[in-house]
């Protein structure tokens, strides 16, 4: 079973080195309430949150009446979704470890930290995040995209995104900038103490996250996750569980070879399958293979919506060559050349977490003053105040793939050349180094991306 679970925090503080923030004294309650104005609102003891709420969490965007024309402006924005997703793997992946993470989860915090940004800060996270159009269009498109990923109840599949926001309790926001979120994301303001109870909050932020997973990311904030600066917190938690159409029979699985970051042999379990899977080969030194595994819908033996694609490159130690080659356009052709194969695959299992700070990444790619004190978010704050710079984004992965699915909580001169179709079976032998990623084939959303250098 393949299992992906992913969460990302966006940690907003009032550190401002220009203008140190002069707060009220802050009050002793660390309890959650959840309110649309948190700037005028008085903090309420409420319960913690519950697993059953995240469901709730999501009605008013699953209900949410888009305008008619929002499914082509979509379509742009998950295009450039896809774009900044193989730009920032390529600023994290590095060449010794396994990496995965969730471009969709981190575009959509991202999205949501946007809706506060002005100026210069506003126009950077445009540009690095490859937003095509202009707000408040690129919210209704994100709407429509949760909507559309987060509404289906007839798959077989598990898939809960949830979007939380966590905010100081007398800190003066912006109650239109916490109405978009709620209205568009599904992220009702929480009133919390960072000021007066630090801990108390950062336990209350990684046991929403934890739930919100199924344990798979038990603690998204680290014991320096937030301090008493911080004053607001976005989190975005993404859980998805799917079994394979056709699923790989234990008994067949066996050890064998695979050579370790392209270089070193060692015995890994193998699983094997013979079937009929979608396929397209690239020829050449520089070649690649790309195999995708649809996931079951439903109790009924047909494909669903996701599906799970292995980039394997034709040499042991190609997949760096691969990574540097690999963009929007040549990913959009794999995906379109893919055609139906009878294939021997052999694919080895593997379990592994990542967890990131993508600050530095998302600065060097362009967003240099939202982690500065020249960062812009005056609309997140009431009167267009300037207090508030991003301090960090925080984004772990869980991924395990195995025989009976999956579970997780992330131009080029070269020409394709497509193989006709022979009689007999092609054999895909996954024994080196390889990317993947899950990806939604109505929207072309790109769930989780990564490589897989040691499936020890």
């Amino acid at each position: 079973m393949k299992l992906i679970l992913m969460i990302l925090a966006v940690s907003i503080c009032g550190c401002n080195l220009r203008n140190p923030l002069k707060l009220k004294k802050p009050k002793r309650d660390a309890a959650a309430s959840q309110v649309a104005d948190n700037s005028q609102s008085e903090a309420k003891e409420t319960e913690e949150l519950k697993p059953a709420e995240f469901d709730l969490l999501m009605k008013k965007v699953c209900e949410n009446k888009l305008p008619d024309d929002i499914k082509g402006e979509a379509a742009g924005v998950i295009k450039g979704n896809t774009s900044f997703a193989l730009t920032l793997f390529e600023a994290i992946r590095g060449n010794e470890e396994n990496v995965a993470f969730s471009p969709f989860s981190v575009s959509t915090a991202l999205a949501m930290t946007y809706g506060g940004a002005q100026g210069d800060t506003a126009k950077e996270m445009k540009e690095t995040l490859k937003f095509p159009i202009e707000d408040p269009k690129i919210h209704d498109a994100f709407s429509y995209i949760l909507k559309d990923l987060n509404c289906n109840e007839d798959a077989a599949y598990e898939l809960r995104i949830a979007n939380g926001l966590w905010a100081q309790q007398d800190y003066k926001f912006s109650k239109t900038y916490f109405e978009l979120l709620s209205e568009k994301y599904g992220a009702p303001a929480v009133n919390v103490d960072f000021v007066g109870n630090v801990d108390g909050v950062r336990t209350l932020v990684n046991d929403w996250t934890a739930k919100a997973t199924k344990d798979k990311i038990p603690e998204i904030l680290p014991a320096d996750g937030i301090t008493k600066m911080t004053r607001l917190v976005l989190t975005n938690a993404l859980y998805f569980k799917a079994p394979w159409l056709k699923e790989f029979n234990t008994e067949a699985t066996q050890d064998g070879e695979f050579w370790v970051k392209g270089k070193d042999k060692a015995n890994v379990p193998l699983m094997r399958l013979k079937d009929t899977f979608t396929y397209f080969e690239q020829e050449g030194p520089d070649g690649f293979k790309a195999v995708e595994l649809s996931y079951r819908a439903n109790s009924k033996p047909v494909a669903t919506r996701l599906s799970f694609v292995v980039l394997l490159p034709a040499q042991n130690d190609g997949l760096q060559a691969l990574q540097k080659t690999l963009d929007q356009d040549k990913l959009e052709k794999v995906i379109a050349g893919l055609g139906a194969k009878s294939i021997n695959l052999t694919l080895p299992k593997f379990k592994f977490s990542s967890s990131f700070d993508l600050a530095k990444s998302l600065s060097s790619m362009g967003m240099k003053s939202a982690f500065t004190d020249a960062a812009d978010f005056s609309s997140m704050e009431q009167e267009g105040k300037k207090n508030l710079y991003l301090a960090k984004v925080l984004h772990q992965v869980f991924f395990d793939l195995h025989e009976k699915g999956t579970e997780a909580a992330a131009a080029t001169a070269a020409v394709a050349n497509y193989k006709t179709a022979a009689p007999s079976s092609i054999d895909v032998v996954i024994d080196h180094p390889f990317m993947f990623f899950v990806r939604d084939k109505s929207t072309n959303s790109i769930l989780f991306l990564g490589q897989v250098v040691d499936p020890r």
